[in-house]
């Protein structure tokens, strides 16, 4: 039944979701999710899903192909709460099950874990996935059979669980196959390389992410074509994921290239949202000393600059780490302006400051004080300190570096008391610090 026939029964006849067997719940679930913006098919959707969450029966009946099929469609109303209760009592039999655990294969075990990185912050999911995991490191036939796409979505699903060991060892698999099959690399698409390159990243001191990424960076440094297919979200993964490895000549190599296209596409630019601004910005600094790459970062400042809603959407994270590139880009002009619509949004919004940790605090402080003078940059650095000043558990989070960088930045600032009594409380942990050490 198409969508609308399946939404029309349910919505006349609720009591026949009774009826319906696990292939017939699988399909429907799939074909509705094919128009989840619609409210109707939605509803439709949200009954066959209470049907899930309460029928055990239902779910042990289950085989990979309706466990996949479900979870992939619950996953297109992932921020919905009955939604995300039916994925987990199926995950729940991903993480538990022997038999299915066995008999899933390629297609069907990535479909699960391209849903499952929906819901990362479960438990249930981190358990099922690292199952799933588990499949793909110990079962080299499975792994070899995956197509490319398939390649690319278990490495951006796994990528959720860079801590989990076995999420670890599954993408280094995946990744000597990128660096094995030669074939594999060069008939991946913009969003398949995309994909990969920011996974990788999450691993690294791998010495097999860092092979299978210069196989992709050569691509990009050389396949025009590739490169025409980016658009904004795809660039940005790209070159999130190889600054990664800012000093590898092929990754450089890479990363110069798309940053000429980013330099060349106005509306590419202009279509970047804040978040990916940022991205981009942080990867591109780590590449400033190249004229390209500066040139397309200072695009990207005037963005920050002009554009007030850029600011205004970025997370904690994004806006330290916008402070931190613009600070190692101090020489442009725009980049002062820059910084100081960011430290406007610090000022503005007491609630991103309260999110700061010591690091992130460290990290800000640090940035700031590269355009001490300016009024907007005090007033920011002075809101920062007033959270340090007044919260002495913070600078336990610091290792030693950052206390001394800390309190190095905070030594810019002299005329006044927040500042004194900040710089105080961190000379007194470097002081407990040291005194532990010598114990």
């Amino acid at each position: 039944m198409s969508s609308r026939q399946v939404a029309e029964l349910i919505g006349k006849r609720p009591a026949s979701i009774v009826e319906l067997g696990s292939a017939e719940i699988c399909a429907s679930l799939v074909s509705l999710s094919l128009e989840y913006r619609d409210a109707k098919f939605e509803s439709a959707a949200r009954s066959l899903a209470c049907r899930l969450t309460i029928d055990e029966a239902l779910r042990l009946g289950m085989n990979g192909e309706e466990i996949a099929g479900c979870l992939s469609a619950l996953s297109a109303w992932y921020r919905d709460n009955e939604f995300r209760e039916a994925a987990l009592t199926l995950a729940r039999r991903l993480a538990t099950d022997d038999s299915l655990f066995y008999t899933i294969n390629g297609q069907q075990l990535t479909r699960c874990l391209d849903a499952l990185n929906k819901w990362d912050k479960e438990p249930v999911c981190r358990d099922a996935a690292a199952r799933l995991a588990t499949r793909i490191f110990a079962d080299r036939n499975l792994g070899n059979a995956l197509a490319r796409h398939e390649v690319a979505i278990a490495l951006n699903a796994l990528s959720k669980w860079p801590d989990e060991d076995v999420c670890r060892a599954a993408s280094i698999r995946l990744a000597e196959r990128i660096v094995r099959d030669q074939l594999l690399s060069v008939r991946m698409n913009a969003q398949e390389v995309a994909s990969c390159l920011y996974a990788l990243g999450k691993w690294s001191s791998e010495q097999a992410c860092l092979d299978a990424a210069r196989r992709l960076a050569g691509r990009l440094s050389t396949d025009e074509t590739l490169i025409r297919q980016m658009n904004g979200v795809r660039l940005t993964h790209c070159i999130s994921g190889l600054a990664t490895w800012s000093n590898d000549d092929a990754c450089y190599a890479a990363g110069r290239r798309l940053a000429t296209r980013l330099s060349e596409d106005g509306p590419l630019r202009h279509h970047l949202n804040g978040r990916h601004v940022a991205v981009c910005l942080a990867a591109l600094s780590k590449w400033c000393a190249d004229e390209v790459c500066y040139g397309a970062a200072v695009h990207l400042c005037r963005r920050v600059a002009s554009d007030a809603s850029i600011c205004h959407r970025l997370s904690m994270k994004h806006v330290v780490n916008c402070l931190g590139a613009l600070c190692r880009l101090a020489d442009s002009g725009v980049s002062a302006t820059a910084a100081i619509r960011l430290s406007q949004r610090i000022v503005d919004d007491k609630s991103l400051v309260a999110q700061m940790n010591g690091g992130t605090i460290a990290a800000c402080l640090m940035a700031l004080a590269t355009w001490r003078g300016h009024v907007l940059c005090d007033e920011a650095a002075l809101c920062i300190a007033k959270r340090l000043a007044n919260d002495d558990t913070l600078p336990e989070g610091l290792h030693e570096l950052q206390l001394v960088q800390c309190l190095d930045a905070l030594s810019h600032w002299n005329d006044n008391d927040v500042f004194d009594q900040a710089r105080a409380l961190i000379r007194l942990r470097m002081s407990d610090r040291f005194t532990a050490h010598a114990e």
